[in-house]
Parts: structure tokens; C-alpha cells; sequence
């Protein structure tokens, strides 16, 4: 067993409580969301994004923008093209609508994503059939959404729909995840809160594994989330808890919860404990959370 090991979970406590809240400048600010566009980039992988030359205002009619954009989807020879219509180079676009268009779900189906605004946003998609658009869902978010990607999760090849929020200054930030049924409809999936995750489909487990580093103030949480029937389901969660968030103490919990349904975002606490890191098995629960689910 590794000393430095059980001496980092006190340190990052340590580490976390001295940590001060300062007043990053625009030019850090700017190379996060530089930094977070490019974790966007990765997600589009399976997706090639098309540059426009036409731009579109803002102001312009949905459909309109719908239908002018999808005669040029069809003659475009890369199927898997997304669109992007919408002009981006307005400087006040933050502050506006975002749409995606093209085959986002597979080859074969022509969608589009409309997000009404970055804050308290309304979620419209459609999808192009019969020469006609029509709108197969809708829903909307308390949390502010600024980035959408598409990638298949859960091995079924057809994409999902990731929406993400802004980053905090831990580098935390929502994913909202949205799934083709087999209704024909884009319906929720689940989310989470996380700074770091990765999407694995082993043997068709389809797990996503969820970490939270928390801060000086808040858990650090480990779920282990199973894609089940279009549902972003978690299993089982590990939490470590300061006992008293205050600066001054690093005692902590360390909570255990499993999911007894499988079908539902139900976790249930089956214990809370006091942790040390001098106890093997909940050193192991803690450090090696994930092991068994490679």
C-alpha cells in the first residue's frame, strides 16, 4: 500500500481549505473557455463540422433557417456534416440562440438542435421527414447551457445529444444528456455535475464514470453511471464528507449508496462511517472505485 496515497486524500482536503477566492483576469478567463471548447471538440469526433460562408441573423425565422440550411445538408458529400448556421461571429452570440443541423443522431436522419438562449434555456429538436420539419421533443433547463456535442454513449449507434454548462472556477460544470427512442423521439437521459468523466462500452455495459473533486467546502464524490433502455442511470456512489466544513478540521465521512431499482436515479445510503485512510477496506472502497468496472 502506498503511503503518498493515503497522504494525498488529507492533503487535497488541506490543499482545498487554504485555497482563496480570487478574481481571475479576462485573459484566464478567456483561456478556460479556451480550454473548454476544445473538451467540445473531442466529444465531436464522429461528427465533422461544416464552416459556412452564408451567414444567418439571429432575427431570422426558425424554419427558415431550417429549410435553407437542409437543401444545402443534402448536396453536401460528407454525410455526417453538422451545421451550424447561425452566425457565430457576432460578438453578443453568447447571449443568443444555438442551433445545430445535419445528421447528428446517424447517416440517415436529418435533426436539428435549438437552444433558445444560454440562461434558463428552452430545448427544441426536430426532425426533417417528408420534405417537412417537425419538432419530435422539447424540454427545458434551470441550468445555463453554452456548448452542445454529439457523440454515441451507449454503443446503440445512434449519437446522443451532450449539452454542457459553463465551468465554475474548480472547472466543474452540468451535462445534460438527450436520447433518440425508439418512439422517434429526442427525450432526457439524465446528468450530472462533474469536472471529469469517461464513457466506456465494454462488453456492452455501457458505464460512465463520474468523479467530483468537490472543494475545500463541498464532497468528493465517485458514481459509476450505466446507460439502461435510454437512461443515464447511476449505480453506486462513494462519497468523503467533512465532518465541519470550517477551515479548521479535516475529519471526514465517508458514505456508501447503491441503486436498488436499475431503473430509476434512486441511490440509497447502505452506510455512513468515520473515515481513515488506516482502515484498508474503506481506503480500497475510496481509491479503488472503479477497478471492477474496467
Amino acid at each position: 500500500m502506498n503511503t503518498n496515497d493515503r497522504n494525498s486524500l488529507k492533503s487535497v482536503n488541506t490543499n482545498q481549505r487554504s485555497s482563496q477566492i480570487v478574481i481571475l483576469p479576462l485573459v484566464v478567463v478567456l483561456l478556460i473557455i479556451s480550454c473548454s471548447i476544445h473538451k467540445k471538440e473531442a466529444f465531436n469526433k464522429e461528427v465533422k463540422i461544416v464552416d459556412k460562408d452564408t451567414v444567418r441573423n439571429h432575427n431570422d425565422d426558425l424554419y427558415k433557417i431550417l429549410y435553407a440550411t437542409v437543401a444545402e445538408l443534402e448536396n453536401c458529400s460528407k454525410k455526417d456534416s453538422v451545421f451550424h448556421p447561425l452566425d457565430d461571429r457576432d460578438t453578443s452570440a453568447i447571449d443568443l440562440r444555438m442551433l445545430a443541423v445535419g445528421r447528428i443522431i446517424d447517416a440517415k436522419k436529418i435533426n436539428a438542435v435549438c437552444v433558445s438562449s444560454p440562461d434558463n434555456p428552452t430545448i427544441d429538436f426536430y426532425e426533417y421527414n417528408a420534405n417537412k420539419w417537425v419538432k419530435i421533443g422539447s424540454d427545458t433547463s434551470e441550468r445555463d447551457i453554452i456548448r452542445m456535442a454529439f457523440k454515441d454513449f451507449d454503443g446503440d449507434h445512434k449519437n446522443e445529444i451532450l449539452l454542457e454548462g459553463q465551468g465554475n472556477m474548480n472547472g466543474n460544470n452540468w451535462n445534460s444528456f438527450y436520447h433518440y427512442s425508439n418512439a422517434n423521439k429526442i427525450e432526457y437521459s439524465g446528468s450530472f455535475f462533474s469536472g471529469q468523466y469517461k464513457d466506456t462500452v465494454v462488453d456492452h455495459s455501457n458505464y460512465i464514470k463520474v468523479v467530483y473533486e468537490g472543494s475545500w467546502y463541498s464532497n468528493q464524490e465517485k458514481t459509476l453511471y450505466q446507460w439502461i433502455n435510454g437512461k443515464l442511470i447511476p449505480l453506486k456512489s462513494v462519497v468523503l464528507q467533512l465532518k465541519k466544513a470550517d477551515l479548521k478540521h479535516d475529519a471526514l465521512w465517508i458514505k456508501y449508496y447503491e441503486n436498488p431499482t436499475r431503473d430509476c436515479d434512486t441511490l440509497v445510503l447502505k452506510f455512513k462511517k468515520t473515515y481513515r485512510d488506516r482502515n484498508e477496506k474503506m481506503f480500497h472502497l475510496w481509491k479503488e472505485f472503479f477497478e471492477h468496472f474496467n
